[in-house]
């Protein structure tokens, strides 16, 4: 991709829960190979107290900004944090006509957008329209792109569709087990997380010095939202998430997948009103996740599995009951996953290369995750029983990218 010899990108990616942005300048002609430090980040938090947005402001050069701002609307903090590019301590540019063009996450791109896409009245008006599908999500996208149509006037947008990485599954992978006409209405697996699982993908590639598409390998996007990604060929086969980011492993305030049966029993309920799905969904099964509910501990963090290996194993007490109940419903999902299946592959020959202090902390990580079963290889049909990326290998490349390259899409 040719570039111009100085770019200044801002990326945005606004969440129903936070607003994170970093502005990026790009020089050269080519794309850099590894994620270049950005000039100015900003990370918003509505999730403390209502109607007040935590506010982060991080220069290159080390300066900080944090400031509580009472307002009600995302387009409101987005005008706010933009004002910081170019006026305050956090300055980094003379003006925001310095910007070249913005790139917006938005997270759900049907079946028409299957790639980045240049913002046009058209393409706002399908994600508006996908917003039954992603209630929580598309909405708020649109208000990004939005506020900065209003701070920035005619700037290019580029929308980057969580979706589009799995819009290549086979019918068999995609389709669910219900009457045709519900598929026809567009009720299928669509798999999220597709910007993280491309990234680790091409990422992975770069590093092991291979072509992405002789790489046979599995993903997984380990956050407060968890998920797992097949890819065959630079292409993704198949993905834990489905027709919305609720399926599959269990998250950190969602359930991942249940019996349909419990949605017809709620229904049933008193307290529960056919009007709350799918809107409220999400909030409701964040409310199981509570301090009085067993998944409370559920681990949803990647910085939580890199600590464990310093932690010796003790027979639980019953205050950590709930703790060890979390772990295993987490494992057993994990065990359940069309994509996984448990194996302890045996080290790659390239390991034995690394250095001692390196293979000492793989081989803890390795344990942590094999305690966790967080990451495994699939079945040997599933990518035609050739080998791929063992657990060794792959902890390790982990440790590469968070420790050398200071990756955090894991």
């Amino acid at each position: 991709m040719a570039l111009l010899n100085s770019m200044k990108i801002l990326v945005l990616n606004a969440g129903s829960s936070s607003q994170k942005s970093c502005v990026y300048d790009i020089t050269g002609t080519t794309l850099p190979s590894k994620p270049p430090q950005p000039l100015w980040e900003s990370i918003v938090d509505w999730t403390h107290h209502q109607g007040v947005a935590e506010v982060k402001i991080t220069t290159a050069q080390g300066i900080v900004l944090e400031e509580e701002i009472p307002t009600q609307t995302h387009s409101e903090v987005t005008a706010h944090v933009l004002n910081t590019l170019w006026q305050g301590k956090t300055q980094v540019l003379n003006n925001l006509s310095e910007i070249d063009v913005v790139g917006h996450r938005v997270v759900h791109g049907g079946q028409q957008y299957q790639r980045s896409t240049f913002v046009t009245a058209e393409v706002k008006a399908a994600i508006a329209s996908l917003t039954s599908f992603a209630p929580l999500h598309n909405p708020i996208n649109l208000e990004g792109i939005e506020a900065i149509e209003k701070a920035l006037g005619d700037v290019p947008q580029v929308a980057v569709f969580d979706t589009a990485f799995h819009a290549h599954l086979a019918p068999a992978a995609y389709t669910y087990a219900i009457p045709k006409k519900y598929t026809e209405q567009g009720i299928r697996r669509y798999g999220f997380h597709g910007i993280s699982h491309q990234y680790c993908c091409d990422r992975t590639a770069k590093i092991l010095d291979r072509k992405v598409e002789d790489l046979r390998l599995i993903t997984c996007h380990l956050g407060n939202g968890c998920s797992l990604a097949a890819i065959r060929n630079g292409q993704s086969i198949d993905t834990t998430m489905g027709f919305t980011p609720l399926e599959g492993l269990v998250m950190g305030s969602r359930s991942g997948s249940i019996d349909a049966g419990i949605l017809i029993h709620l229904l049933r309920q008193p307290d529960i009103a056919a009007a709350m799905f799918p809107n409220e969904w999400d909030e409701k099964t964040h409310s199981w996740h509570q301090p009085s509910s067993p998944l409370h501990a559920v681990t949803s963090t990647i910085r939580s599995i890199l600590g464990a290996p310093s932690r010796e194993w003790q027979p639980p007490s019953p205050e950590d009951m709930q703790e060890v109940l979390a772990n295993d419903v987490v494992v057993s999902y994990l065990r359940a996953s069309p994509i996984v299946k448990i194996t302890y592959a045996s080290a790659n020959p390239e390991f034995a290369k690394a250095p001692k202090l390196a293979r000492h902390e793989a081989n803890a990580l390795v344990r942590a995750l094999r305690r966790r079963l967080f990451v495994a290889t699939p079945p040997l049909s599933l990518l035609e029983r050739k080998p791929i990326i063992t657990i060794r290998e792959m902890a390790l490349r982990w440790l590469q990218l968070i420790r050398g390259d200071s990756v955090t899409t894991f």
